[in-house]
């Protein structure tokens, strides 16, 4: 018998709260059907997705399951057989590997000290979150992710390697991943001001670095 997405395995005070909200908000019913729709043909090759979509993953487990909604119902060929990368896609006789991973709460060090949330932030003070703390909060998972070194991997050898990511860590951070995002991966960031003539001009710098409190990573991801 298949297990319900919704359906606890875990004891009721080990539930993660947005897992909870979710299960027990009226206006959450359609989602709900559609996530244990998605869920009925999802491959769950570790065993674990369904106990830490309950618990202390669920924000990662989420992203994969909307990645697997997104990539099946695209018409894509998903192999879910191995551990890791999390998807080997085929479409029109091309297969890529992808890996998924967040950005989620500091809970120790320079970001769970010095760390802002988005809401208590002026206009200025954002722009500095951006260039600085939301790159570095994306620049530590892509960095792990990395140094996995998937490309090794028998399955994955001659494969484009793709890392989807979000950022989950503050409840308005979605709105919020691309500027910080492209400037940490190309270490590059661009401003633009209107000329006497009417005309918008933009001015690209290179980034080198982004600091927090002490805590400083190299821009330029893909310069690695």
């Amino acid at each position: 018998m298949s297990k319900l997405l919704f359906e606890p395995i875990v004891d009721e005070s080990k539930l993660h709260p947005s897992f909870v909200t979710l299960r027990d908000s009226p206006p959450g019913h359609p989602g709900r059907s559609m996530m244990e729709e998605v869920f009925s043909g999802f491959v769950d090759p570790d065993g674990h997705f369904l106990q830490q979509f309950q618990t202390e993953g669920f924000d990662a487990r989420l992203f994969e399951l909307y990645l697997f909604a997104t990539l099946s119902r695209e018409g894509y060929e998903l192999d879910r057989s191995h551990e890791s990368p999390d998807f080997i896609v085929q479409c029109d006789g091309q297969r890529v590997a992808i890996e998924a991973t967040t950005v989620n709460k500091a809970v120790s060090g320079a970001l769970a000290a010095a760390g802002k949330t988005i809401e208590e932030l002026s206009g200025d003070e954002l722009r500095e979150y951006e260039r600085h703390e939301l790159a570095i909060r994306f620049g530590s998972p892509l960095f792990s992710k990395l140094r996995k070194k998937y490309w090794q991997l028998p399955h994955c050898e001659g494969l484009p390697l793709v890392i989807a990511i979000e950022a989950f860590h503050d409840p308005h951070s979605l709105a919020f991943s691309d500027n910080a995002l492209t400037s940490y991966l190309y270490g590059l960031e661009q401003a633009g001001e209107w000329t006497a003539s009417g005309k918008l001009k933009i001015e690209t710098t290179s980034v080198d670095a982004h600091t927090i409190d002490g805590k400083t990573i190299p821009s330029n991801f893909f310069g690695q």
